[in-house]
């Protein structure tokens, strides 16, 4: 018996579309701004976004997401606080929390898709 691939979608609180993981998402021209903000008012709903922090000078830049814990049974951790924290992709099925500490957050600048044709 093969298993089905987990298939992980993030939710845009902004133009409120649901998408893949890995998908380039982008929901209109200027819709999200690129200027830094605190961490501390980064969305915590699973929406994805860069997060930023200066780690002993050198920037560390990460795409990732924020996971309440919530599901970390399910996810065969030992807590929720385990699960809990800013996460990244690795792989079109693999993630990784992040370890550094993030001190600011943007939407991503991501380009608009392509058209039917291009």
């Amino acid at each position: 018996m093969t298993e089905e691939p987990l298939e992980i979608t993030l939710h845009c609180s902004k133009c409120d579309k649901t998408f893949p993981l890995l998908a380039l998402h982008h929901c209109g021209e200027n819709a999200h701004t690129p200027d830094w903000q605190p961490i501390e008012t980064a969305p915590r709903d699973e929406t994805p976004i860069e997060i930023y922090a200066n780690v002993a000078t050198v920037d560390c830049k990460y795409l990732a997401w924020w996971d309440d814990g919530e599901h970390w049974k399910e996810a065969q951790f030992d807590s929720k606080g385990e699960r809990m924290g800013w996460w990244y992709a690795t792989s079109s099925n693999g993630q990784a929390k992040v370890i550094i500490t993030p001190t600011h957050w943007r939407y991503p600048d991501l380009p608009q898709p392509p058209k039917g044709d291009e």
